[in-house]
């Protein structure tokens, strides 16, 4: 530790936090219900777990810190309460100590706790903690609450921002693909919800197969070292996370590799066909392959790659394909289904300007996504600074 003001001291968590196991207060009905009135909690990020009618055995000696012993999640709470699992402490103040103040502490603390074991009495509780005077405590705890309320405050309105975001791509892509786009090229346009049979006259609905090649990859047979090098990319669905550009992937395959291969031109559009990642999409610019968990749309004269690329991660097109696809543990929608999902495909011209203007409106929207990820970065710097500070007698005179 750096070193202290002349009245602080350093003393464990123990000293200042004396544990409570949680058995009598935990639930015995898990039928949680909304209009219940006491909640039942856990030490992890879902923190609420649901309300309970039971009226016994109920915890009330709060401020406390509720502490998962096997993770070292911790919550303050300051309010009745039940548990789930004895799978946690609770911690009550000693004299010496502050709650919130060691609370706030304890979220400075960067402890492994990756093997499966209880770590309170064995570790935990044993790491050092600057300590002021009480009075020190409860003021640098005003302060912090004072600051950090600020900060959390701007960190949940960014976070909206970035929620909205999100649903201007969708309605942007929503009123490209039902004639709106162009007709009013502004805001007012995304709220239309216009369906198939308003359509611009020289506008058609085809199926995929109508217009285009697909194909489905396949993985070189991993025995033979000569198919693998660093002439083309091996496409995988983790390698679409560029999206609108896509030239890499993580594994490559030489020319023997390429060539016994399903080959896939520069301005296909790959769409991920199977797993918890259905849906994905991503636009290469690099001649390629492909494995089997992707359906690869080829370059044709009927459209714009761009183009097929926007309307296959807009929001109808992939509510498509999760509708589409087997009802199983894994979703999987092979090429023939496929093929038979709709485009809607304007002149390849309206295609350009519709392309022009999404590329133009994005370009946009993904510096305001910058900028707002570049905020709630340095917001969570200046949490880390002004607990750093809070702890090493910095934040108070």
């Amino acid at each position: 530790m750096t070193k202290l003001p002349k009245n602080w001291e350093v003393k464990t968590l123990a000293d200042c936090l004396e544990y409570e196991q949680p058995t009598k207060y935990i639930v015995k009905n898990t039928s949680y219900s909304d209009e219940y009135e006491i909640p039942v909690l856990t030490a992890g990020k879902s923190f609420i777990l649901g309300y309970t009618n039971e009226t016994e055995n109920i915890f009330m000696k709060t401020p406390v810190i509720i502490f998962d012993d096997f993770t070292t999640d911790s919550k303050f709470v300051d309010f009745d309460f039940k548990v789930k699992s004895s799978a946690m402490k609770i911690l009550n103040p000693t004299k010496i100590a502050n709650v919130k103040f060691v609370f706030y502490f304890m979220q400075t603390i960067q402890h492994r706790s990756d093997t499966h074991k209880r770590y309170w009495i064995s570790e935990y509780s044993k790491l050092p903690i600057p300590l002021p005077p009480l009075d020190t405590q409860k003021q640098i705890v005003e302060i912090l609450e004072s600051k950090l309320a600020k900060i959390e405050n701007a960190t949940n309105a960014l976070n909206l921002v970035k929620k909205d975001l999100v649903k201007l791509k969708a309605s942007l892509l929503n009123s490209a693909f039902n004639g709106t786009l162009l007709q009013n090229n502004d805001l007012q346009a995304l709220s239309r919800d216009d369906t198939a049979s308003n359509l611009p006259q020289d506008w058609e609905v085809k199926t995929l197969g109508e217009v285009c090649e697909i194909v489905t990859g396949s993985t070189p047979s991993k025995k033979n070292a000569e198919y693998y090098g660093n002439d083309y990319p091996f496409y995988k669905p983790t390698d679409l996370n560029n999206g609108y550009f896509v030239d890499s992937a993580l594994d490559n395959v030489s020319l023997k590799g390429y060539e016994i291969s399903r080959q896939l031109q520069s301005g296909s559009v790959l769409v991920t066909c199977i797993g918890a990642t259905i849906g994905k999409t991503g636009l290469i610019r690099k001649e390629g392959i492909c494995n089997q968990q992707i359906n690869a749309i080829l370059p044709s004269d009927n459209f714009l790659p761009e183009f097929m690329y926007f309307y296959c991660i807009s929001p109808k097109f992939q509510e498509l394909i999760k509708t589409n696809a087997s009802s199983t543990t894994l979703p999987i929608l092979n090429k023939n289904n496929f093929a038979k999902l709709p485009i809607l495909l304007p002149p390849l011209d309206t295609q350009k300007q519709i392309v022009e203007i999404l590329e133009s409106k994005f370009k946009g929207i993904e510096k305001l996504h910058y900028f707002v990820n570049d905020s709630l970065d340095k917001l969570s710097k200046l949490k880390a600074s002004l607990l750093n500070k809070a702890f090493s007698g910095e934040l108070v005179c």
